[in-house]
């Protein structure tokens, strides 16, 4: 099973774009026209770049949180994000691999 992402996209006037992908990577390089199958309305208005991505549990999750979203006013698009991924790390367990830098208790 892929993962989904949500992403926020800028070009360089300032224009910000919201969409969803399993391969973020592939979509931007779409939406700046190096591939085949960008949003039309991008057309012409790149080079863009990523402002933010994260990671969604599934599919479901990824449409839902990129609708609520594109319901943000321009302004509350950037803080929206950024209160997303703070919950979301609030909700990430400890990778293994910093397991080893906790002191057990003796």
């Amino acid at each position: 099973m892929s993962t989904w992402y949500l992403y926020l996209l800028q070009n360089q006037p300032g224009l910000l774009y919201a969409g969803i992908s399993t391969d973020p990577a592939r979509r931007l390089r779409q939406h700046n026209g190096e591939l085949q199958g960008g949003a039309k309305a991008l057309r012409g208005k790149g080079p863009f770049v990523v402002l933010h991505q994260i990671a969604c549990a599934d599919k479901s999750m990824a449409l839902r949180l990129e609708y609520q979203l594109k319901q943000q006013a321009r302004a509350k698009k950037i803080q929206w994000f950024d209160q997303l991924k703070r919950q979301q790390e609030l909700t990430t367990l400890p990778s293994a691999e910093h397991a080893d830098a906790v002191e057990p208790n003796e």
